[in-house]
């Protein structure tokens, strides 16, 4: 989070975490009972979703793993929302960033209205 946070103010950073759903807004809609899940591993479940009628700045997925939550951007992989144990938060970097362009095709098959296709899990 420090290394996204360099060089913004802090309305520039308010501003970007507001356009991600909250931890809690994931419960509302059901994460992952309606979310397509495109991998899991290590008991980490990725899932991404696009809703028609919520404002998305950019490409996004969303983990889960136990009782924590988070949202990763793709442009560049980071953390946006929600929080992991350092160790699983390592994997889901390090999965996102050898799976990247598939991840960046999954978002583009979402805005089209197709399900994302399922994406090897860490080994």
């Amino acid at each position: 989070m420090r290394r996204w946070l360099s060089g913004k103010s802090a309305s520039a950073c308010k501003k970007k975490l507001s356009t991600i759903p909250s931890p809690l807004a994931w419960e509302r809609i059901g994460f992952l009972r309606e979310m397509p899940e495109i991998s899991r591993f290590f008991g980490i479940v990725i899932g991404m979703f696009w809703e028609a009628d919520v404002r998305h700045h950019g490409p996004h997925f969303h983990v889960r793993y136990q009782e924590y939550k988070a949202s990763f951007g793709l442009e560049p992989i980071e953390l946006l929302a929600g929080s992991l144990p350092t160790r699983q938060r390592r994997f889901v970097e390090a999965w996102a960033e050898l799976h990247h362009d598939e991840l960046k095709k999954d978002w583009v098959m979402l805005m089209n209205d197709e399900n994302p296709d399922p994406i090897k899990p860490l080994e």
